[in-house]
């Protein structure tokens, strides 16, 4: 499934909501639907160093193609960050690092989170595409 598409599926499942506590709500508990992209274990290499909790985001590629996993002790950066494995998980190492995500926008992210779990999504989305770039040839 395209990428596109995917985004386009995350953004219906939001707004289907009204106003922006029910969408919040739904953020809260959108691990437990999606529970399949929770990283396990929690080792300091996977650790990303620019957000303000704890988050971790694994990345393996196989055959050009990226597995995507995370976890953060902040609900909604965990959250987020799986709403990011959803919609890159199996996909080409190409369309991940050309793609421009809308769903911040279109689900008003960008307006209604705080600053910080703003930036922390803008972050996870630069790491995960930098490490991509690093290690495109061996998973780590």
């Amino acid at each position: 499934m395209k990428i596109k598409y995917i985004e386009k599926k995350i953004i219906k499942e939001f707004n289907k909501f009204n106003n922006w506590e029910d969408k919040y709500e739904y953020l809260i508990n959108y691990y437990i639907l999606n529970s399949k992209y929770i990283l396990k274990n929690k080792k300091k290499k996977y650790l990303l160093k620019k957000c303000q909790s704890y988050t971790w985001i694994k990345i393996k590629i196989k055959n050009k193609k990226v597995k995507i996993f995370s976890n953060s002790n902040s609900i909604i950066i965990k959250n987020l960050s799986i709403i990011l494995c959803k919609i890159y998980n199996n996909q080409k190492i190409k369309n991940i690092l050309k793609s421009k995500l809308k769903f911040i926008k279109k689900i008003k992210f960008n307006k209604y989170l705080s600053p910080l779990r703003f930036n922390s999504i803008l972050e996870m989305i630069k790491f995960i595409k930098k490490k991509i770039l690093i290690n495109m040839n061996t998973p780590f």
